[in-house]
């Protein structure tokens, strides 16, 4: 992986070049970096900083992309729970989920992002109605492709491609 550090190292050769002034001569990049090779330069200090709940938030994201390698891998090796997990993952209900905050004030508050218009009573429909709508066309791929004889590892990874669209700016819970 090349570091930020080196790429605008290698750049500063072409900086003053434009397409109105192309470069004079071309002198090739600097060798790449062994994997392990720490930088011959200590990077510049970027204004950039990351808040403790960032950094908690990265770590969680971190944490959950390894669960779903550890989860996918577990569904290609076993097809029995694949087919488990396929069968959950079509006919799992979703609600939408408003913040207590946003709840108290429906008229006045925003989304989650902060960008669109007020929750009230209709956007919430509209969002639960977005995530029938995503429940039915999962029921009715693992159905399809059960009918077809689709190994169930496959149909699980459909369903997880399918499954990605969420109304934008709610939080989504799962019912059990």
């Amino acid at each position: 992986m090349i570091s930020q550090v080196d790429l605008a190292r290698s750049l500063d050769a072409f900086a003053p070049q434009s397409a109105a002034t192309p470069a004079r001569s071309s002198e090739p990049l600097p060798p790449a970096r062994a994997p392990g090779e720490r930088p011959e330069t200590t990077p510049v200090v970027s204004d950039v900083s990351i808040s403790d709940e960032g950094i908690r938030r990265l770590q969680r994201e971190g944490e959950l992309e390894q669960q779903q390698a550890a989860t996918l891998k577990a569904v290609s090796e076993d097809a029995e729970l694949a087919a488990q997990m396929a069968h959950e993952l079509a006919y799992r209900r979703e609600v939408i989920v408003v913040p207590a905050t946003a709840y108290t004030n429906l008229a006045t508050s925003l989304y989650v992002s902060g960008t669109s218009p007020a929750i009230n009573a209709t956007s919430i429909a509209n969002a639960q109605s977005e995530l029938e709508k995503s429940r039915l066309a999962r029921i009715a791929l693992y159905e399809l492709e059960s009918g077809r004889g689709t190994p169930p590892a496959e149909i699980y990874n459909r369903l997880l491609v399918l499954a990605t669209a969420r109304p934008a700016g709610y939080s989504i819970a799962i019912v059990a």
